[in-house]
């Protein structure tokens, strides 16, 4: 249960409240009455609200003490019991249930359901509504008022703050009943009215008696907020408001949003109509007249709220920092881009509140002309970071804006003109003003993390994010230039940790796919402990440590290591990938299809994670999900070779979905392109290998067998699960194969 009315306290803060004299101290850890109070939600109007265990039914609840100045009179009180019990017996989806109202030591509280999700005032400031988004939300309002009108309950006090919309959309009304019985009290000692002047009704303003239509107002004043973004009455003073209210007409809502159509329009108006008798008489007729509403969608408008639905597939706050654009006279300063690019996903990985997507993903748009919108659909995220780059000489000029994907509007934008050397300060301003944006509460530790610079030595870090640029290349070049870069890194700067893990991941490739050369196994080994021991906290470090335990065959050091990664960065893509690969090598089949589920989830772009997720479910039998990855991955390969036309990975991989999937000859195809871009690599003779067994070329599949571990691929217990090469294991050439490896 939250209110953005609450003033949020540090967890010692005292609250003075005057009481003769007394003050209310910190509640929390107290036991009071079957309740343990475990933490404090904030402070309102009416009292103090904490999150508290239920010990005799075992479930969280909210527990709201109420100011005892508010209770003089103990028929104040007695009206405030009568209050909660009508409203408790309302059993409505709509209506935040309560529990009971008590009194132990001098305390009077309201024990109610505890709701996590976020207030309707939270979530129009920082996201606008689509107008399919505010009328169900609308709906859902006025259906819990239309229960508790049947009843006889007015609330009086309806309000985006005593709105919550839970993490699945349902809405729930707070405080039902409660504002009428608290302020009826305070009025004997304060000229207070019943309500919150905003979003109250004429004829409370005016002290007059009211109804159920009341509610019927403060429901137009919310409705029109979340359409337009702005209250209808808005005013500096007090008096100034109550005067708009009572006097002024409010702007035409299509006025402000253009997307509000006159139908829609005229609903909002009638609610806000001055004389109650010009108003919905009750909530049914707004029901009726939602109901036109929506059936006036059309299919494009319900497509968009689709999208977003797909997009909210987290409860959390979620990001996806794009590749920044060059925009340097001559095109060369990608890879400083990137660089930026990846070091603000690394620093906002830290904080655990924050999704956010994983730079293999978010890197994947790089050079298309495709909508924001589109792009957090695809990422499963609700905001997206572009950004620019302009570096001539020592001169840098930065251009961010985080865009929010649900109606791509910006909610933050800057542009930094700075030196050269300003760039870790930049890219660590650039991270905090994000979470500022996306309005998250971080802790000291992720303050620090969000500072903490990998190095300080601008040549070091210039050299690191050329060899990250080598490294993504995949091809025996790239990964020695790769190598060379890093290797740079740490002469420039030798207390470089990050550099040391690309060191290691380089010497672990190298190790793999082009030779088995036991002195890169060792370098790779060598590598990754130095970068551990620099910064133990560096996940990258553990993961490219638990990559060489792996090849090693110290498998349950391994294991440890890329447990440790994941702790640390649980948007690590390339942990899970490595760590799912290695217990698909040890028939640790379910495991390692779970892993490789994690890393498609975290890389929804990226190609490999399917495709290798599909070999992994054919190696369990389950051929039916083995196709459908089959299709999803090749769909993200292709779209991957579009712009990368020379990966043969890619092409090779792709042509293993294409061989699952039946169609030959394009498998085919694929295949011997791949092979055309790297004759040598033995990863893809491998490739061909697993294609000819598919395809029942036994003799074609062993020449490439024995091909591919003569040129380095000697990874038996992946060959042994291989599902492809079935056909051909127990043929006496593939154990003789088998035998060479030892």
């Amino acid at each position: 249960m939250t209110s953005p009315d609450f003033d949020h306290p540090r967890e010692h803060d005292i609250i003075p409240v005057k009481q003769d004299g007394s003050v209310r101290w910190n509640m929390i850890g107290r036991t009071i009455s079957h309740y343990k109070i475990v933490d404090r939600i904030g402070q309102g109007g009416m009292g103090v609200v904490y999150k508290a265990h239920d010990i005799r039914l075992d479930r969280p609840v909210a527990l709201k003490f109420l100011l005892p100045a508010v209770f003089k009179e103990p028929s104040d009180l007695h009206r405030l019991v009568q209050e909660a019990q009508n409203t408790a017996a309302l059993n409505h989806p709509n209506i935040c249930t309560i529990y009971e109202i008590d009194e132990q030591d001098g305390e009077t509280f309201i024990s109610m359901a505890y709701l996590d999700g976020q207030s309707l005032a939270q979530k129009i400031r920082t996201n606008k509504l689509s107008i399919v988004e505010a009328t169900e939300i609308a709906r859902q309002i006025t259906t819990g008022l239309q229960a508790a009108h049947q009843q006889g309950i007015v609330h009086r006090d309806i309000k985006s703050a005593n709105i919550i919309v839970l993490p699945d959309g349902l809405v729930k009304i707070l405080d039902f009943g409660l504002a009428e019985a608290c302020n009826g009290a305070a009025k004997k000692f304060s000229d207070r009215v019943t309500g919150t002047p905003s979003w109250m009704s004429p004829e409370q303003l005016r002290g007059d008696s009211t109804d159920h239509r009341s509610d019927i107002w403060s429901w137009g004043v919310v409705f029109y907020e979340m359409l337009t973004g702005q209250l209808p009455f808005v005013a500096s003073k007090h008096r100034s408001l109550v005067n708009t209210i009572l006097e002024d007409q409010p702007q035409q809502p299509s006025k402000l949003n253009s997307k509000v159509d006159p139908f829609l329009e005229s609903v909002v108006m009638k609610a806000l109509s001055k004389d109650a008798k010009l108003r919905y008489q009750n909530a049914s007729e707004i029901l009726d007249d939602l109901q036109k509403v929506c059936e006036s969608f059309d299919s494009a408008t319900l497509a968009l709220e689709e999208t977003k639905e797909l997009v909210a597939v987290t409860s959390k706050p979620s990001i996806a920092v794009l590749a920044f654009a060059d925009m340097s006279e001559h095109k060369d300063q990608q890879y400083f881009c990137d660089g930026i690019a990846a070091e603000i996903i690394n620093q906002l990985s830290q904080i655990p509140a924050l999704h956010v997507a994983s730079q293999t993903s978010s890197f994947s748009f790089r050079d298309q002309s495709i909508d924001i919108r589109d792009i957090g659909q695809r990422l499963g995220v609700t905001t997206v970071l572009e950004g620019s780059l302009r570096k001539a000489g020592d001169d840098l000029r930065i251009t961010c804006q985080l865009v929010g994907v649900g109606h791509g509007y910006h909610l933050w934008s800057q542009q930094y003109e700075r030196k050269l050397k300003d760039v870790f300060i930049i890219q660590e301003e650039i991270a905090k003003h994000v979470t500022e944006a996306l309005k998250l509460e971080l802790t000291d530790t992720e303050k620090n993390a969000l500072g903490k610079a990998a190095t300080l030595n601008i040549e070091a870090y210039d050299f690191y994010l050329r060899g990250r640029e080598f490294f993504y290349g995949a091809r025996r070049k790239t990964i020695q230039f790769a190598l060379e870069m890093f290797r740079h890194a740490t002469e420039k700067d030798p207390n470089y940790s990050r550099a040391y893990a690309g060191i290691a991941d380089c010497h672990s490739y190298l190790y793999m796919h082009f030779g088995g050369d036991h002195d890169d196994l060792g370098q790779a080994l060598k590598a990754s402990e130095k970068a551990i021991d620099l910064d133990p906290n560096l996940a990258e470090g553990h993961a490219a440590y638990g990559f060489a335990l792996s090849l090693s065959n110290r498998l349950e050091q391994a294991e440890q290591e890329f447990e440790t990664a994941l702790r640390l960065n649980p948007n690590l893509f390339e942990a899970y990938y490595l760590y799912a690969r290695m217990c698909f090598a040890q028939k640790k089949l379910s495991k390692s299809a779970k892993l490789y589920e994690t890393a498609c989830d975290v890389c929804q772009a990226g190609y490999q994670a399917p495709l290798l997720l599909a070999l992994t479910y054919k190696a369990m039998g389950d051929y039916s999900k083995a196709n459908a990855l089959y299709s999803r991955g090749l769909k993200l390969a292709e779209a991957h070779l579009e712009l990368h036309p020379d990966d043969s990975r890619a092409y090779y991989l792709a042509a293993s979905a294409l061989a699952g999937l039946g169609e030959k000859e394009k498998a085919v195809e694929f295949a011997q392109r791949a092979l055309a871009i790297d004759p040598d690599d033995a990863a893809i003779i491998y490739g061909m290998a697993c294609l000819h067994a598919q395809f029942g070329n036994i003799d074609n599949a062993l020449d490439h067998l024995e091909k591919a571990i003569a040129a380095g691929f000697l990874h038996r217990d992946w060959i042994e699960n291989d599902a492809d090469l079935l056909p051909i294991v127990g043929h006496p050439r593939f154990e003789q194969a088998l035998a060479k490896i030892g």
